[in-house]
């Protein structure tokens, strides 16, 4: 029986090494992204693009940080870097010379998708659920990054997933775009 969203492709570490070298053109990948896909799933595009996120996150499966880190890499998402790792909060950062490019600063540009491979990788990774959010920063001396943050549930399962912002119970998603109330789990 056919696992939830199956397809025909070979998505394995091994069919994207054979497929090195074999580059579309860039400004086509950002139209799809940056125009396309706003036209076809409109308001729900930052919802979609997570869950997408972390359905591709399970069928690659990272095992660990630098598997991840070497994926963004590889898909041309960007630099990841971890730039804090707490027992139930990690944070990462993801940079890009094209990000300027994009003029995501200026564009309605989502990074969804990258936050759910992310979020669903480290539920993977930690045996844990997780959910989580992204937002833009701009630094006058590093420029413009995209900070990733996933929130991890209490070890011992007793605990919620650990509150994220004063006033909410849900993580955001984008640029306050709420994550339905169901639980983000792997």
């Amino acid at each position: 029986m056919p696992k939830p969203f199956d397809h025909p492709y070979d998505l394995s570490w091994s069919a994207l090494n054979r497929m090195k070298g074999q580059a579309i053109p860039l400004a086509s990948f950002h139209v799809i992204r940056d125009q396309v896909l706003p036209m076809i799933t409109g308001e729900y595009q930052n919802i979609i693009l997570y869950w997408a996120g972390r359905n591709l996150a399970a069928q690659f499966n990272p095992s660990n940080l630098d598997h991840l880190i070497t994926f963004f890499l590889e898909m041309g998402w960007g630099e990841l870097e971890l730039e804090r790792d707490q027992e139930r909060h990690k944070v990462f950062r993801l940079t890009s010379p094209f990000f300027s490019q994009r003029q995501v600063d200026k564009n309605p540009a989502t990074f969804a998708l990258e936050c759910g491979f992310v979020t669903e990788t480290i539920a993977l990774i930690e045996n844990r659920e997780a959910e989580g959010e992204y937002q833009l920063v701009q630094d006058k001396q590093e420029g413009l990054s995209i900070q990733f943050k996933v929130y991890l549930e209490a070890k011992d399962k007793s605990q919620p997933v650990l509150e994220r912002q004063k006033g909410t119970s849900s993580p955001t998603v984008g640029q306050g775009q709420d994550v339905p109330s169901t639980s983000l789990s792997n």
